[in-house]
């Protein structure tokens, strides 16, 4: 006799093992990328601002100096934001339904987790550009006539 095949997980079962950890790992990566492009961004910012006179200099220095005494605490805070993204999506899978919607469709935790993922790494975004904002209006305002 030939052997029995078994189906693979069925939606329900797939959405259930959802990889949380791959999410979490990619959550860290965006962060990472944020780093490393808003950094020098802010940089450059500052340093254009330095030349446009010497209001506009101490602004971008106290910037600077700010920069070195929060970055280690923000970065501290925001590096516990993928385990806290993690938990929220195991709170989510837990109150759901063991059944899917539909079959084959996308279990709704898992849309909303997307979604909520989504969301925070836009909020994280507009958090880290906010000095980068702060200094690009300062030289707006310094090359006006």
């Amino acid at each position: 006799p030939a052997p029995r095949r078994h189906p693979g997980p069925g939606p329900a079962t797939a959405a259930r093992e959802h990889d949380l950890a791959a999410d979490r790992q990619r959550y860290a990566s965006l962060q990472h990328s944020m780093g490393q492009a808003i950094g020098p961004l802010r940089e450059r910012l500052r340093a254009t601002l330095a030349q446009a006179g010497p209001e506009a200099a101490r602004l971008a220095a106290v910037d600077a100096m700010l920069g070195r005494v929060i970055e280690a605490r923000e970065q501290s805070l925001l590096a516990m934001m993928p385990a806290l993204l993690e938990r929220h999506a195991e709170r989510l899978r837990g109150a759901a339904p063991d059944e899917p919607a539909q079959p084959g469709a996308t279990a709704p935790w898992l849309l909303t987790f997307r979604a909520d993922m989504a969301a925070m790494l836009q909020a994280e975004l507009a958090l880290r550009m906010q000095p980068a904002w702060g200094l690009l209006e300062a030289l707006r305002n310094t090359l006006k006539p």
